[in-house]
C-alpha cells in the first residue's frame, strides 16, 4: 500500500479478500518462454534429474570423457542459475538457508539453522517471512474442510520434514514454550493446541461469500455508494515495492459513506498460552463488517501478485481494496480500539504467525494502519 504522511491522524483500511490463487498472465515479462514446458517436456526434465542423481552416486564416472559434454552443460546451467543453493554459494547464512528452502533441501536448511543458532545470529524480519511463506506449513497442519464433499480433513503426513524445519526456525528466532503445555507433550517438534475459538458452535455466522456471489449483499448498500469514493492515488504495478503485476489504487470517501452505529459491547480476551496475544471482540458489528465488505466489492478488489523471476510461478497473495477512511468513520472507529493485538514486525517478542490457506470460498481480512505527520526537526 502506498503510505502517505498526513498532518492529522488518519486511519487507512486495507481489506484483503483471500481465495484459491489463480495466476494472471504476466504481460510484463520480456519476450521468451514463460514456463519450462515451452522448451522441454516434464518427461525430459525427469530423465535429466535421474541421470544427474545416478552419476552423483559414482563420482569417478563424472571424470570420464563420456561425461565431457554433460559437465559443460552443468557448468552453463550453474552459471545461469539465479536462485537456490547454486546461486547462494559463498553467501551469508541467511541467503544459504533461503536457498536451501527454495530447493526443498530441508536437511541442509536445518544444519544451517543450527549453525545460525550456535553463532547467535538472528535473521531479518523479511527473511523470516520468506522462510515461513516458502514452507507453507499452516495449510497442512490445520484442520480443514475438504472440497467439495465438506468432510473434515486433518494434518498432512508429508509435512513432517517441513515441521522439523519450522521447529528449527522457531528455536533461532524466538523463545521455546516453557509452559506446562510445552513440557508435557507427546514426542515431536511442535505441539498442536486446540483451536482458540471464542465464538462457539451455537453462534450463527453470516453467509457473506454466498451473498456476494448472488448479489444480495450489494443490494443492501446505498445506491450511490460508488460515487462516494474517489481514487486519490494510483501506484503502477512496476513502481510498487516489491514490483507487482497490478497497480495499487488508494481511495478516499465522503463522511459517513459507511456509517458506524452505536458501538457494540466489546470484551477483551487473553490467549491462554501465547504471551502478549489478546483479542478484543465486537469492535465492529456483523452488519458493519458486511457494509465494509460490500464497499470493497463495489469498488472492486485488485489482485496482489508480486512479480517473480522469469520462469517462476506467479501466485496471487490476496485481492486488496485500499481506503483512507473519512473523518466521521475514523473518529468513531478510533473510540472502539483494536481487534487482534500482539507485537508485530521488529518489536520485541513479535509473534511468528501465518494465515491458514483458503480451500473454498473467500476470507475477508480488515486491516487498519494509522498514518501521521512528524514535525520537522523532531525524530
Amino acid at each position: 500500500m502506498a503510505k502517505r504522511k498526513r498532518n492529522n491522524a488518519q486511519a487507512s483500511i486495507s481489506i484483503k479478500q483471500k481465495g484459491p490463487p489463480t495466476p494472471p498472465q504476466d504481460s510484463s515479462a520480456p519476450n521468451g518462454p514463460s514456463t519450462i514446458n515451452a522448451i522441454t517436456s516434464p518427461e525430459e526434465v525427469e530423465i535429466a534429474v535421474e541421470t544427474l542423481e545416478a552419476l552423483a552416486q559414482h563420482p569417478s564416472l563424472i571424470k570420464s570423457k563420456a561425461c565431457k559434454d554433460l559437465r559443460t552443460a552443468v557448468y552453463a546451467f550453474k552459471q545461469a542459475s539465479t536462485t537456490g543453493m547454486i546461486a547462494a554459494e559463498g553467501a551469508n547464512l541467511t541467503a544459504r538457508i533461503s536457498a536451501a528452502l527454495t530447493d526443498a533441501r530441508y536437511q541442509d536448511a536445518r544444519i544451517l539453522l543450527s549453525e545460525m543458532r550456535i553463532r547467535k545470529e538472528t535473521p531479518s524480519l523479511g527473511a523470516l517471512c520468506r522462510w515461513v511463506r516458502t514452507l507453507d506449513v499452516i495449510s497442512g497442519l490445520s484442520i480443514h474442510v475438504r472440497v467439495p464433499e465438506h468432510s473434515i480433513g486433518g494434518s498432512n503426513a508429508e509435512n513432517a520434514p517441513l515441521i522439523q524445519v519450522l521447529d528449527a526456525i522457531l528455536r533461532v528466532t524466538g523463545p521455546t514454550d516453557t509452559t506446562s503445555h510445552g513440557i508435557s507433550t507427546a514426542p515431536g517438534h511442535i505441539s498442536l493446541q486446540e483451536t482458540w475459538d471464542l465464538r462457539g458452535s451455537s453462534e450463527p455466522t453470516m453467509p457473506i461469500r454466498s451473498s456476494v456471489a448472488d448479489g444480495s449483499l450489494l443490494k443492501t448498500s446505498r445506491p450511490d455508494l460508488k460515487a462516494c469514493f474517489t481514487a486519490i492515488e494510483t501506484t503502477p504495478g512496476p513502481e510498487r515495492k516489491p514490483p507487482n503485476l497490478h497497480p495499487a489504487i488508494l481511495f478516499s470517501s465522503q463522511n459517513d459513506t459507511i456509517p458506524l452505529s452505536t458501538p457494540p459491547q466489546t470484551t477483551v480476551h487473553t490467549h491462554p498460552l501465547v504471551p502478549n496475544l489478546r483479542l478484543i471482540r465486537n469492535v465492529l458489528s456483523p452488519s458493519e463488517c458486511a457494509s465494509i465488505i460490500a464497499a470493497g466489492e463495489t469498488m472492486e478488489f485488485i489482485p496482489d501478485a508480486p512479480m517473480r523471476p522469469q520462469g517462476e510461478d506467479t501466485s496471487i497473495l490476496a485481492h486488496n481494496f485500499y481506503w483512507i477512511v473519512d473523518t466521521a468513520f475514523h473518529d468513531k472507529l478510533w473510540e472502539r480500539g483494536s481487534v487482534a493485538v500482539f507485537p508485530h514486525g521488529e518489536a520485541q517478542d513479535a509473534l511468528l504467525h501465518e494465515g491458514t490457506g483458503v480451500v473454498e470460498g473467500a476470507k475477508y481480512v480488515i486491516r487498519t494502519d494509522v498514518e501521521y505527520d512528524v514535525e520537522a526537526g523532531r525524530e
